[in-house]
């Protein structure tokens, strides 16, 4: 949109950094930064692209195109390039995170756009200007989410159509005789101007005329020479007076190819004997010389004028003034001008001023107000400029929208909105509506659900004002099939709403116009599907498990599919993802009760539904078996906590003291601990309270003796509720942390407790303990770019569990022993020959039809770490007799695989053959690398790097040589 980038070159919310330090040997980025520090983005968006088509696609690029579409007002594309710049882990760019949070928050990416607002600001290097436009920015997002709270009213809004919008810039709108005849500005290509505008592309701007005949738009024919206003410079934004005999406007042309700026002034035009005169530049009063001065607006009376200025004295960068006429004389006759303050002007941009005549009140556009993003439009009442009220939904988008013009009864925006035919469109409205919509009610893509009760509650400002409104719910077709009173405080309940065809849940209000204050707010909306479709589970045992399968059309198992838990009222509870055999498990449900099980995708279907018994309490002989190793999962009492505490209340402490005489008498038994919260608040702050609820709980167990090893901690947040959370008891029953008693391999007595001395490594440590690196970070979760800290406790290799004759030789076996190698070549225990490995040939290691392929890092332990197996059952599956395993051995995973071995290898060896050699190359690591990007970069995996780069310490150091993949 042209003229509002005239606006806001040289602005904090939309300044360009200096990032032109480094030079490129490619005379396309050249020719593209020379046309980027002029502001000619369009231009220099096709250079960079050029240098792209050309193979140079490296991080500067990609910010540059990021930053040209950001300064065209293409958030959607922008948002794709900054977002390739931070996946780089490149910090040359420290601004690159805040403008993707504001391009996200543009695109409509609310949610998102906080998490990387945030990002931004924890950041302590940031500048202090740059920290205050994040707050502003996340202050709107936070804004516009409470706002979509709000029941949404459509006033009809309609994007016009041809020959009015067109697929340039149309912007600008002005009501001429009546609604349906305006005066747009509009950048479309016309013989008069086919030069493009360097800064954005398309044709220098101009006044179009428009008349609705019927339901079509015609070109308005008209013989006063108004159209004399247009120039080969740009028109746009302007005012008629109420008489319709002076029209104000801006221009604005090139000063020069030495100067950056646009210049904008105002311009009058007379019009006497039914003819408009040629337009004057107004007074120097308004027009400063060497300043901006744009889009007049007028009051009622035709004596003042308020316009938008970037003259000195301001608040922002762009401020709304006004001046008042002295005398008739309309060129020259106007006062000093006074800024319109504080409360309407920001440190940021205020814009496009419209005076609505019948109710004296100022609209205007800003970016410098809590707003949905990008430009958004406001209202206030002359006199009273601490009353500015965003006009929200719908008139306000995550995109831009600006210029309002109001007729009688109809009214017209500018937008650029994502809905929009060109690159800025004419959008009409009414400015009366009586209905709003609260909720779409209809079934549910898998059409498991035929019955909806409805609940909730609507709240007004004035109490008194809730008499005035009625709900209904109305059909497809629109007929409406019920009305439903509120009660005093705005509640309502319908109930067994039939969704055989999809049900609009509406609010009616009086007839109000849209700048009335949006008083009314949906403050609570319930709805429960109801389905007939129900899993009984009526059994009489202290908790059961329910399980399946889900299939594609054809019968085949679906991997990754989700699966959704519901209670018989369709309240979802939890949800699951299927395995590689399309098989999910709900664990550990209350019995006697009724559950509904559905699956997102509906070209599945859910087949083979079980119930599981489980066994009443926790008995000696399960802890038994899983102190000896036996997988097993025991769920024991919970412990309950008070709102927004996590501090121990004393029965919980009472339930944890028989934790711990459980896990003192069973060494070798594990705890996982399940931090839960109520329905109320933020999901991120209730994921975080949940984990310190859980710490509370491993915090005292380790302060009673328990080793912090053998307790793993995860926070659910408010997911899976066990109860329903529009309850004080059941919200109390959802504030607790649960507890798992473990076995089996990955939480047996096969590892044990290392204390990190001095200058140790990944390395020298695995090395030690007869483990790979992989296995070593793996079994403690490390985390990416995570450095080993001195008398730090970490898990390895328990090597008191293990044949130490075997075992701890078993690098030196391994290189020394191709022939033995060599030697199992038609044993049906290998894949392929040991030489072609050496050629290069890779793969997965994978679970596949109950197998897994031997990788050069895989040990015996570190398999069994992976599958979640026990050693000796691997060695007693695979016929072992030690634990010593061989690159490109198949072993047998699973108890009972899917085909035998020998078919497996063959299957095998026919998908390696189809792979592409991954060979290897160093590099030379520089300032600045890390794990993480050294890893992307390289498109490796962190444990892969560090397998084939032992000799490193914990630290990259620069200059260092090391072991990547070729690209």
């Amino acid at each position: 949109m042209k003229f509002k980038l005239y606006l806001i070159l040289f602005t904090c919310f939309f300044q360009v950094p200096n990032v032109f330090g480094q030079v490129y040997h490619n005379q396309n980025v050249n020719f593209g930064d020379k046309y980027f520090q002029t502001e000619n983005y369009y231009t220099a968006f096709l250079f960079y692209t050029k240098a792209i088509s050309q193979g140079i696609d490296d991080h500067y690029i990609q910010y540059q195109l990021g930053e040209c579409e950001r300064l065209m007002f293409k958030y959607v594309e922008a948002e794709k390039h900054y977002q390739s710049v931070i996946e780089t882990g490149k910090s040359d760019y420290k601004k690159t995170i805040l403008w993707y949070a504001i391009c996200l928050k543009s695109n409509g990416k609310y949610h998102e756009s906080i998490e990387y607002f945030d990002a931004f600001l924890s950041n302590p290097d940031a500048e202090l200007t740059d920290k205050n436009l994040a707050i502003h920015q996340r202050s709107g997002a936070l804004m516009a989410i409470a706002e979509m709270k709000k029941p949404y009213r459509s006033y009809d809004l309609q994007d016009l159509p041809s020959p009015v919008n067109s697929k340039e810039s149309d912007f600008a709108p002005i009501v001429l005789d009546n609604d349906s005849s305006i005066m747009i500005s509009s950048g479309r290509f016309v013989k008069k101007h086919e030069e493009v505008d360097k800064s954005l592309g398309g044709s220098m701007l101009d006044y179009f005329l428009f008349n609705k005949s019927d339901t079509t738009w015609l070109k308005k024919q008209q013989n006063d020479h108004l159209l004399r206003t247009n120039s080969p410079y740009h028109e746009a934004s302007g005012v008629f007076n109420t008489d319709k005999s002076v029209f104000l406007f801006t221009r604005c042309n090139d000063k020069g190819n030495n100067k950056a700026e646009i210049h904008c002034a105002i311009y009058a035009t007379i019009k006497k004997n039914n003819s408009w005169s040629d337009p004057k530049e107004i007074s120097r009063n308004v027009n400063l010389i060497d300043t901006w001065n744009a889009h007049p607006s007028l009051t009622a009376s035709g004596d003042t004028l308020i316009f938008a200025s970037k003259r000195s004295g301001g608040i922002g960068q762009s401020d709304l003034w006004m001046s008042i006429k002295s005398n008739q004389d309309w060129i020259n006759g106007w006062s000093d001008v006074v800024n319109l303050g504080p409360k309407i002007n920001t440190p940021n941009n205020e814009m496009f001023p419209t005076m609505y005549i019948k109710e004296n009140r100022l609209l205007f556009s800003s970016n410098g107000h809590d707003g949905y993003g990008g430009l958004d439009l406001f209202v206030s009442e002359p006199g009273k400029y601490h009353k500015i009220r965003n006009l929200g939904l719908p008139f306000n988008s995550a995109h831009d929208d600006f210029h309002m013009s109001l007729g009688d009864t109809l009214g017209y925006f500018s937008s650029n909105r994502e809905e929009s035919f060109g690159l800025d469109d004419i959008w009409r409205f009414n400015q009366y509506t009586p209905l709003g919509r609260v909720a779409t009610i209809e079934k549910n893509e898998d059409g498991s659900h035929d019955f909806a009760d409805v609940s909730g509650m609507i709240t007004a400002e004035k109490p008194e004002d809730l008499k005035n409104i009625k709900l209904e719910m109305q059909e497809e077709n629109g007929s409406n099939i019920k009305i439903i009173d509120l009660n005093k405080k705005g509640k309502f309940v319908i109930n067994d709403v039939d969704l055989a065809t999809t049900k609009f849940l509406n609010i009616r209000f009086p007839n109000e116009h849209f700048l009335s204050p949006k008083t009314y707010k949906i403050d609570s909306l319930n709805i429960r599907l109801k389905s007939t479709n129900i899993v009984d589970a009526t059994i009489d045992t202290s908790t059961i498990d329910i399980g399946g399968v889900v299939v594609n059309k054809v019968g085949k198992p679906v991997e990754g599919a989700t699966v959704r838990l519901r209670d018989e009222n369709g309240l979802e509870l939890m949800l699951t993802k299927t395995n590689e055999k399309g098989e999910f498990l709900f664990r550990s449900l209350p019995s006697n009760k009724k559950y509904l099980v559905t699956t997102d995708d509906p070209n599945n279907k859910i087949k083979d539904v079980q119930t599981y018994k489980n066994k009443k309490g926790v008995n000696l002989s399960s802890l038994e078996d899983a102190n000896k190793g036996v997988a097993s999962r025991i769920e024991i009492n919970s412990i309950y906590f008070d709102f927004e505490k996590f501090n121990l209340r004393k029965e919980a402490k009472e339930t944890l003291d028989k934790i711990l005489d459980s896990l003192k008498k069973f060494p070798n038994i594990t705890l996982e601990l399940h931090g839960y919260t109520d329905g109320i608040g933020a999901s991120n702050y209730n994921v975080k309270l949940g984990k310190k609820r859980g710490e509370s709980a491993l915090n005292y167990l380790i302060k009673n003796g328990v080793e912090a090893y053998r307790i793993q901690v995860r926070s659910f947040g408010k997911s899976n509720p066990v109860a329903d959370n529009n309850t004080n008891e059941g919200r109390q029953l959802n504030r607790r942390v649960e507890f798992f008693l473990l076995g089996g391999v990955k939480y047996n007595e096969a590892a044990q407790i290392h204390v990190v001395k001095k200058g140790e490594t990944y390395y020298s440590i695995s090395k030690k303990y007869g483990m790979k690196i992989e296995d070593l970070i793996n079994l403690n979760g490390f985390k990416a770019n995570e450095y080993l800290k001195e008398n730090a406790r970490i898990k390895v290799q328990n090597l008191n569990k293990i044949d130490t004759s075997k075992d701890l030789v078993f690098e030196n076996v391994q290189e020394s022993s191709e022939n033995r190698k060599e030697s199992f070549v038609e044993n049906m225990d290998y894949v392929v020959r040991y030489n072609q490995y050496k050629k290069g040939i890779k793969y997965r290691s994978s679970l596949d039809k109950g197998y897994t392929v031997v990788l050069a890092e895989n040990t015996m332990f570190g398999i069994a770490q992976i599958f979640n197996v026990n050693v000796e059952d691997l060695k007693k599956r695979n016929n072992l007799m030690n634990n010593i395993i061989y690159e490109g051995q198949v072993i047998q995973v699973s108890e009972n695989p899917e085909v035998s071995k020998s078919t497996f290898v063959k299957e095998h060896i026919e998908k390696m053959s189809k792979n592409i050699d991954k060979k290897f190359t160093s590099y030379t690591i520089k300032e600045g690398d890390n794990i993480t990007n050294l890893t992307a970069k390289f498109k490796m995996s962190i444990p892969e790097f560090w397998t084939l780069n032992p000799h490193l310490s914990n630290k990259l150091v620069p200059n260092t040589m090391v072991k990547v993949k070729v690209q």
